[in-house]
C-alpha cells in the first residue's frame, strides 16, 4: 500500500488551492500513479508560521512500480512543476506532496517512512481513515483509529464542498 497526502493553501498557476490538488490527482497519475482510492477533501488549520491560510488536504492511495526514492523524486519534481518553493519550513505552499507510507517500509534518511509526522496530524489521519481504514503504524502496530483517538481531536474536520 503506498500513500501520498496532498495539501495546498496558496493559489497558483493552476488557480485555488482547490483546482490545485484536483489537477495534482491527473498529474499523479500521468507520472506512474494508479489511484486506488482518494478521501474526501478536507479544509484544515495551517501547522507552522502564523498568517497562512487554511489547507485543503487529501490521501490518496496508489499503485506505482516506482521504488521509494524515485517516487520521492517524481513527487518533489510535481511540486516544483506546480510552484512549490521550499523557503520557510511548514510554510504555505502551492502544493505539498508527502509520502506517508510506502508498503509499510521503514526507512531514515533522505527519505524518512512512515512519514514521521503523520501519527500526530489529524489533517492526515482524517482522510488516511477515508482510503485506508486498514492501516496500521509499521512503527508501532497501532491502528488508525487508535492514532486518531490519542490526538483527543473533538472538533469534526471540514470536508471541503466540490
Amino acid at each position: 500500500m503506498i500513500l501520498v497526502g496532498i495539501g495546498s493553501n496558496l493559489s497558483g498557476r493552476m488557480g485555488t488551492p482547490i483546482e490545485t490538488v484536483k489537477e495534482s490527482l491527473t498529474v499523479l497519475q500521468a507520472n506512474g500513479m494508479n489511484i486506488l482510492a482518494c478521501s474526501e477533501f478536507y479544509n484544515t488549520p495551517p501547522v507552522g508560521p502564523p498568517g497562512q491560510g487554511d489547507y485543503v488536504n487529501l490521501v490518496v492511495r496508489v499503485s506505482s512500480v516506482l521504488m521509494p526514492h524515485g517516487l520521492l523524486d517524481r513527487l518533489q519534481l510535481i511540486e516544483s512543476q506546480f510552484g512549490r518553493q521550499r523557503s520557510v519550513k511548514w510554510g504555505a505552499r502551492t502544493l505539498d506532496l508527502d509520502m506517508l507510507d510506502w508498503h509499510g517500509h521503514q526507512m531514515q534518511g533522505r527519505l524518512n517512512l512512515p512519514h514521521p509526522e503523520l501519527t500526530k496530524r489529524g489533517f492526515v489521519l482524517r482522510p488516511l481513515m477515508d482510503v485506508a481504514p486498514e492501516w496500521r503504524d509499521p512503527k508501532t502496530g497501532k491502528s488508525i483509529g487508535v492514532l486518531w483517538n490519542s490526538l483527543g481531536i473533538t472538533e469534526r474536520l471540514k470536508i471541503v464542498k466540490l
